[in-house]
């Protein structure tokens, strides 16, 4: 079987240079068979969004992460 590549964002993680090679191959195959796995996808890929737009700064992450979590729960 060949390996195809999986593109994905890391999230706030990678700023702070706390990514896994393992967890990055496996990031968003929880939304296939968990549906709260599918929503924890989106928060990260909006917390991420939050932090960019902020500038990247290295001290916000819980405060990105809880308002990216308020917004999509919002939505759903």
């Amino acid at each position: 079987m060949k390996n195809l590549p999986i593109s994905r964002s890391a999230g706030p993680n990678i700023a702070l240079g706390k990514t896994n090679s393992s967890e990055s191959c496996l990031a968003g195959f929880e939304s296939i068979t968990d549906p709260a796995g599918a929503a924890h996808a989106e928060i990260r890929h909006r917390a991420f969004s939050i932090w960019e737009c902020a500038g990247r700064p290295s001290d916000c992450e819980l405060q990105h992460w809880l308002e990216a979590e308020a917004e999509v729960m919002a939505g759903h």
